[in-house]
């Protein structure tokens, strides 16, 4: 059991079509825009975009156009538009754990667990985003608790779908491999990006995703197409 600990306690990585390559040139958001979360006097500039470049800022001169961000949607869990989209998610799941070649057999036994769908544009045509976990007390009764404590194994999922053409399809997913000690884990797995955004750019899709990181929060940029996904930028205001 401390061998799979040693090797669990270090994040693997199944990526499909994921890059995070530096952005293409893609001209139909606003030249020279910036990315603003919130309104009000709570409004952050994030991002600013100079028609073929995305950079992070914090800041913003004041007159400078705002960017065109679009709202995304939560899924209602047990909806209709959730149960056509679980199922393709448990393929992957599937996949993605075989992939890892986790040594814990329990694992295989447990249950996935969909966290969350998020859609941008309509169920007919949308692109979403998904988290999903499954997790495991990872545990020994002749461990010695000082030097091999127990804790949780969680496998996590994160991806995109399409649902151009009627079934959703697959653009790409992740797959980390997390492992804490049991007395310091969460009571919950929590779900890691929270989408708040999105900006359309010709054939392409700027998610804007938000990870509670301590006193601030961290903003992350991914451009969906039909078959990939790639990273753009990080930001931390």
């Amino acid at each position: 059991m401390a061998s799979i600990k040693r090797t669990f306690l270090s994040v693997s990585l199944a990526c499909a079509s994921l890059a995070s390559a530096a952005p293409r040139q893609s001209s139909s958001a606003a030249r020279d825009s910036v990315v603003f979360i919130g309104s009000g006097a709570t409004r952050q500039a994030i991002a600013r975009f100079n028609g073929e470049r995305w950079t992070a800022t914090c800041s913003a001169v004041s007159g400078e156009a705002a960017a065109p961000v679009e709202p995304v949607r939560r899924v209602a869990s047990r909806s209709a538009e959730w149960n056509a989209i679980e199922p393709i998610v448990r393929e992957i799941f599937g996949r993605r754990e075989r992939e890892q070649r986790l040594a814990v057999a329990r694992l295989a036994t447990v249950a996935m667990t969909l966290q969350s769908i998020h859609a941008a544009g309509p169920a007919s045509s949308a692109t979403y985003y998904f988290e999903a976990t499954k997790q495991i007390e990872d545990t020994s009764p002749n461990a010695d608790p000082d030097t091999d404590p127990a804790g949780v194994l969680r496998l996590r999922l994160t991806g995109w779908l399409n649902a151009g053409g009627g079934r959703p399809t697959p653009i790409a997913s992740k797959a980390e491999v997390e492992w804490q000690q049991l007395d310091r884990v969460d009571a919950a797995s929590r779900v890691d990006l929270v989408p708040v955004g999105t900006i359309r750019q010709r054939e392409a899709l700027v998610w804007i995703m938000k990870r509670e990181t301590g006193a601030a929060a961290t903003f992350l940029f991914y451009e969906t197409r039909a078959g990939s996904v790639r990273a753009l930028l990080e930001s931390r205001c």
